[in-house]
Order: C-alpha cells, then sequence, then structure tokens
C-alpha cells in the first residue's frame, strides 16, 4: 500500500470498517479469531469494507438482524472473499 492510498483510507475515520466483524458475527465467524488464524485475509477484507461504497445497505441489514440471510452477496464486495474463507472451513 502506498503512501496515498494509506492516506486515503486513514481518512475515512476509525470506524470506517466497523461493519465487517459484525458481519462476521452474523455469518458466524468469530472476527478476532479469524485475525488471529489468518490476519493478511483479514487486513485485505478491511481495507476492502473501509473503501465500500454500500455502508448503508449494509448497515441496514446488520441493523435488521438479516445480514447472513439478506442477499450482502449481492453488494458486499467481500462477498468472494466470504465465500471462499466458508469455502475452505468445510474442506477441512
Amino acid at each position: 500500500m502506498g503512501p496515498a492510498e494509506f492516506t486515503a483510507l486513514a481518512q475515512r475515520g476509525p470506524d470506517a470498517a466497523n461493519q465487517l466483524p459484525r458481519l462476521l458475527r452474523a455469518l458466524g465467524v468469530d472476527p478476532k479469531e479469524l485475525a488471529s488464524v489468518d490476519p493478511v485475509t483479514m487486513r485485505a477484507m478491511e481495507r476492502i469494507c473501509i473503501t465500500c461504497g454500500h455502508k448503508d445497505q449494509c448497515e441496514h441489514d446488520l441493523a435488521a438482524g438479516s445480514a447472513a440471510e439478506s442477499s450482502y452477496r449481492d453488494y458486499c464486495p467481500n462477498a468472494l472473499s466470504l465465500n471462499a474463507l466458508f469455502e475452505s472451513r468445510f474442506e477441512m
């Protein structure tokens, strides 16, 4: 990550990726455990979450308690990473 990207991410504030751990918990994933086991993936997903343009939809689904059943896969830029995470969990 270069200085310009770092600055752009930092300008979004410390709460810019708050939806990610909430979504992970809704999907049955412990965000602290994921960060411990696979910190690279967690950081990558946080960075993507910070820049997401669908925060309102995500926040709505999380507040309604419907994030896990919702169509987050249709708008979440981390959906592919989450799908890969779930696939790898079940292959073990």
